[in-house]
């Protein structure tokens, strides 16, 4: 699931499933666990900044999702 939605929502910025270093996006791919969750709930709580594109993708994105697109990037390598 979470495949399915990073290639829906973050694909497009963050390229090769959030593992290229050359697209000027964070990598997400092979993140830990908590650097992610903390990351979404700072992204969540707007205590931590987005670009406006991330912004407006970032908010049709469920809870639920989050946490699939979360399992999804730690178990890339």
């Amino acid at each position: 699931k979470g495949a399915a939605v990073h290639n829906k929502y973050c694909e497009r910025c963050h390229s090769e499933n959030g593992s290229y270093a050359d697209d000027d996006s964070g990598i997400l791919a092979g993140q830990w666990r908590l650097y992610l969750e903390e990351t979404f709930n700072q992204f969540t709580n707007k205590t931590r900044p987005m670009t406006r594109s991330m912004t407006k993708k970032y908010n049709k994105v469920s809870a639920e999702d989050l946490e699939a697109l979360i399992n999804f990037y730690t178990s890339l390598q």
